[in-house]
């Protein structure tokens, strides 16, 4: 399914992009990652002084973008209408996961606003949204929204010439 939510024109300072099933669909000023996790699996036998360790289940923490928030169009109701895809708070209805998890790239641009690093987000959807906090005083700053999105796992992407 297409997803076209380009934010360009609302956007005064971000650093990342993040594209949705290969679409542009937010300017990001701020990402936080989460971290990546390593269950430890232990056993041991008889006359063994201490366990033997090994790696276990991959887990990821939910991952944060702070996106601008776009003023008009169908944009500003992306990541809500997104989180209504997985539970509809109208209807009370549940989607299917193949329709509400989509992968994404979050990519850090240099100053010319070109791509430097990429990192692919898989089996992802929103968990939380925050809205921006709307003050009359700060009229020339971005309205930031709060993402918490959740995802199965992730990899980074080599960006460049011959890769």
């Amino acid at each position: 399914m297409a997803i076209e939510v380009y934010t360009g024109p609302t956007a005064k300072e971000f650093r990342f992009l993040v594209e949705i099933n290969g679409f542009p669909a937010a300017l990001v000023q701020a990402f936080d990652p989460g971290s990546r996790h390593h269950a430890v699996a232990e056993r041991g036998g008889a006359g063994m002084n201490h366990p033997f360790k090994e790696a276990g289940m991959i887990t990821f923490d939910n991952c944060i973008l702070y996106a601008v928030r776009p003023l008009d169009g169908i944009a500003r109701m992306f990541w809500d209408s997104w989180m209504d895809q997985a539970q509809n708070p109208r209807t009370g209805g549940g989607g299917s996961t193949n329709v509400y998890m989509k992968n994404f790239t979050l990519y850090e641009l240099d100053n010319n606003k070109n791509p430097v690093t990429a990192e692919e987000y898989y089996q992802a959807f929103p968990i939380e949204h925050k809205q921006g906090k709307k003050d009359s005083l700060s009229k020339d700053k971005n309205v930031i929204d709060e993402v918490h999105i959740a995802y199965v796992w992730k990899e980074p992407r080599a960006i460049g010439i011959g890769v």
